[in-house]
Formats: C-alpha cells, sequence, structure tokens
C-alpha cells in the first residue's frame, strides 16, 4: 500500500538549459495536491485507487462508473480519518475460515 501526491495543476516555469540536458519540473506550491492511495501485492492483485480531494462536499456521480471511490479532505491530504475510512468503506478486512465458540 502506498500513496501519492496528484497536482493537476502543474505548469512547469519558463528554464534556460543546455540542449543535452532536460530541465527539472517544477511543480508551484500553491496548487492543491490531490492525493491516491493504492494497494497491490507481488502476484499483481490490486483493488481500485482510493482518491482523496481537496474539499468538504463530496459529490458522489464523480465516481459513478469508474470503479473507485473517493473521499475528501480540507487539505487534499490523508490523515488518521481518511485511512481509517479507505479500511472501513474501501479495503474490508474479511477473515477467513474464522469460527464463532
Amino acid at each position: 500500500m502506498d500513496e501519492t501526491g496528484i497536482s493537476p495543476e502543474h505548469r512547469p516555469p519558463n528554464v534556460i538549459a543546455p540542449t543535452k540536458e532536460k530541465p527539472q519540473a517544477i511543480t508551484l506550491p500553491r496548487s492543491t495536491t490531490t492525493t491516491l492511495i493504492a494497494r497491490a501485492n507481488a502476484a499483481w492483485n490490486h483493488i481500485p485507487p482510493f482518491f482523496v480531494f481537496k474539499g468538504k462536499m463530496m459529490n458522489e456521480e464523480l465516481m459513478n462508473g469508474i470503479g473507485a471511490m473517493a473521499t475528501m479532505s480540507e487539505t487534499g491530504c490523508s490523515n488518521r480519518d481518511v485511512f481509517k475510512e479507505y479500511m472501513d468503506t474501501h479495503f474490508r478486512y474479511e477473515p477467513i475460515g474464522v469460527v464463532d465458540i
């Protein structure tokens, strides 16, 4: 399981560099961040991504038909509440072979 930040407002500045070198891309700090939480294993099994958008109110129609889930946070970053929601709603742990005694 890992998470990464996606910046939809990436616009690299004009950079002067030698012709055989690639200039470094810079993301502006004032841009918003959307967090993507993904989970996979060595056998290439995976579950759909879980997005964390910046804001307070989620439009549920945004995720219709894509197989992924999403939530909102004030910063667009994950935190304890986002992780708990991810584990409770998106990654449900159902033990196999547990017997009630």
